[in-house]
């Protein structure tokens, strides 16, 4: 889970940025009720901060998330996602756009970046993922499960309910008119034709100032 949440002067790929407990959580080696009973007593004995505000308020979205799964039942794993919605294109399951993906080779650096780490490492950010999802389904046009599945057996992390009901929450939605609490969304054009998800930009920017992320993982970038 993350420290902070993107915004301004914070950045997600930085080392010790995040607080990378999430497969401690995940696999049950670590309780998220103790966990939050230190973070308080953190607070009580020493100070607050927006670190420690950040930590309790993402167990609160893991809880919202499970909680949201358990109601919704196997509509996370349909490809009409939580509303039976889809976009107006239809999806596709090109192999070489899907292993491009994969392997971090489609050109785009921050996409790359983050998919060569989770590949490597079986981790990243939030950020770098949701980056990679949203590319995956408004850009290249996949069928997100492709996505879904992919990081489902990749993340050390991965928990169901984090992994699918984020892809249909947080992602799907990018290319079929948002949802009750998040933005509305429809791609302005069809996938491969333009790019449609700016955040590989203005992300880049904010978490990647200085490109050192992506010349980190994408080292043909270094020069």
């Amino acid at each position: 889970g993350s420290t902070n949440t993107p915004r301004e002067g914070n950045s997600c790929t930085k080392r010790r940025a995040m607080s990378r407990l999430s497969p401690w959580l995940a696999h049950g080696c670590l309780s998220a009720r103790f966990l939050v009973a230190e973070i308080k007593r953190y607070e009580r004995e020493r100070y607050k901060s927006n670190s420690t505000y950040w930590l309790v308020h993402e167990l609160y979205w893991r809880d919202f998330v499970r909680f949201q799964s358990y109601l919704v039942g196997n509509r996370i794993f349909k490809i009409g996602g939580l509303y039976n919605k889809h976009p107006d294109w239809p999806w596709k399951t090109n192999t070489n756009l899907l292993s491009s993906w994969i392997h971090g080779t489609t050109g785009f650096p921050f996409v790359d970046a983050a998919m060569r780490e989770i590949g490597a490492t079986g981790y990243s950010c939030h950020v770098g993922r949701e980056t990679g999802a949203w590319f995956l389904i408004c850009d290249l046009g996949l069928d997100w499960r492709l996505g879904a599945e992919w990081f489902e057996s990749v993340l050390i992390d991965y928990e169901p309910a984090a992994n699918w009901f984020c892809w249909v929450f947080v992602c799907l939605i990018r290319a079929t008119g948002g949802n009750y609490s998040r933005e509305v969304g429809h791609p302005e054009l069809a996938p491969c034709t333009r790019l449609q998800t700016v955040e590989t930009v203005f992300l880049s920017a904010q978490h990647d100032p200085e490109g050192d992320y992506i010349k980190l993982w994408v080292p043909e970038l270094r020069s």
